[in-house]
C-alpha cells in the first residue's frame, strides 16, 4: 500500500548523520512508490516561537497563514516521519516549536464530552528517528529509554491520535565505523520501502 508521507527534518548540520538518515528515508520511500513531501525546518527558517499574537489567533479560531500551510501538509499525509538529533533528552527547539505551533488545540487535539482530551490527527502511522553521540548506557542513568521516548511518542504523537507510532534511536554514532553506519542507512532505506 502506497502512502503519502510527510518527512520532517530538524538538524542544522547538512553533514550530520541525521542528514544521511533523511536521504535514506526519502530514497526508500520514493523507490517503493510512496509520495513524499519534505519539511526541512532549518533550511526553511521555520519560526518555532508560539508568540502571544499567534496564541490568541489560534484561541479565537483564526489560524495564522504560516501555521495553516504546515497543517495542510499534515492533512495531505497519512504517514509522518521525523528525523532529529537528541538534544537534552528531547527534540531540538525548532522541532518542538513546530509542534507547539502546528499541533494546535482544536486541530491536533481537543476536548471530549467528559472534559478529557482526544487526539484529532488522522495520520495512520508515524516514525521518529533520533540520533545521539552518547552511549545508550549514559541515558540509562537518567530514566533510560522512557525519558527520551515518552515526550515524542506518548506526549505528542499518541496524545494527538497517532496510535501506530514508533521510535528508532541510534547511539554513540561517533564510535561507529563507516561500514556500521552504511549498514544502518541500508536498513533504514529498506524500512522506508516497507512503510
Amino acid at each position: 500500500m502506497n502512502r503519502k508521507v510527510l518527512l520532517v527534518y530538524a538538524n542544522p548540520n547538512p553533514k550530520a548523520f541525521n542528514h544521511s538518515i533523511f536521504e535514506s528515508l526519502q530514497k526508500g520511500l520514493r523507490t517503493s512508490g510512496h509520495e513524499v513531501k519534505v519539511k526541512n525546518l532549518y533550511a526553511e527558517a521555520f519560526n518555532p516561537v508560539l508568540d502571544f499574537k499567534d496564541y490568541n489567533a489560534l484561541k479565537e479560531g483564526s489560524t495564522p497563514a504560516d501555521i495553516l500551510r504546515e497543517q495542510e501538509c499534515i492533512d495531505w499525509a497519512d504517514g509522518l516521519i521525523f528525523v532529529y538529533p537528541l538534544w537534552w533528552f528531547d527534540r531540538p527547539a525548532i522541532l518542538k516549536g513546530w509542534i507547539d505551533r502546528v499541533f494546535a488545540y482544536g486541530y491536533a487535539y481537543g476536548p471530549k464530552e467528559d472534559g478529557s482530551m482526544s487526539g484529532l490527527l488522522k495520520i495512520k502511522r508515524a516514525w521518529a528517528f533520533q540520533t545521539a553521540g552518547e552511549l545508550e548506557s549514559s541515558f540509562m542513568k537518567f530514566g533510560g529509554r522512557a525519558a527520551i521516548e515518552t515526550p515524542m511518542l506518548d506526549g505528542t504523537l499518541k496524545y494527538c491520535g497517532i496510535a501506530n507510532s514508533e521510535m528508532f534511536s541510534y547511539f554513540a554514532l561517533g564510535q561507529k565505523t563507516g561500514e556500521e553506519r552504511n549498514e544502518i542507512l541500508e536498513s533504514i532505506e529498506k524500512m522506508a520501502s516497507d512503510f
